[in-house]
């Protein structure tokens, strides 16, 4: 009897182990960025090319990657270490090229452009998503 309530226990908790997923929820998520702040101080951002009379200050590419640290979830097991990151703050990114255009003074950014690129960690390898802003300062006269 012993030998059978061990054996359906051990069952129990193996068979606990393996999760089977069969369904995935929907999901409905906004992304966006709000331009309130740097509109209200007289800055433009736009995606199309000003057409009114300017000079252009600079080529603008900014790139912010996150950190990420290499993790040993459980170092006496064979399960390989991972890496964790931080999620980009994509308003640290815009004040960073806001801040760069303003110091050269720039009064606006067109052909804005932000892209979200996948890369590839050091070993043990994994996906980490950095952001790409572009566009050109420019001086609205």
């Amino acid at each position: 009897m012993k030998k059978l309530l061990f054996l359906l226990t051990s069952c129990c908790i193996l068979s606990g182990c393996a999760i089977t997923y069969n369904h995935i929820p929907p999901v409905s998520e906004f992304y966006g960025i709000d331009f309130r702040p740097y509109i209200e101080k007289g800055f433009l951002i736009t995606p199309e090319f000003y057409l009114g009379e300017k000079d252009i200050i600079a080529d603008v590419t900014y790139v912010l990657s996150p950190e990420a640290n290499r993790v040993d979830l459980n170092p006496n097991d064979a399960v390989p270490p991972v890496w964790i990151s931080q999620p980009v703050n994509i308003y640290q990114a815009m004040d960073s090229v806001y801040n760069f255009c303003i110091d050269r003074g720039a009064n606006g950014l067109v052909n804005f452009r932000l892209d979200q690129h996948p890369i590839t960690t050091p070993p043990p390898a994994t996906t980490i998503n950095r952001i790409t802003i572009t566009g050109y300062a420019i001086k609205r006269k």
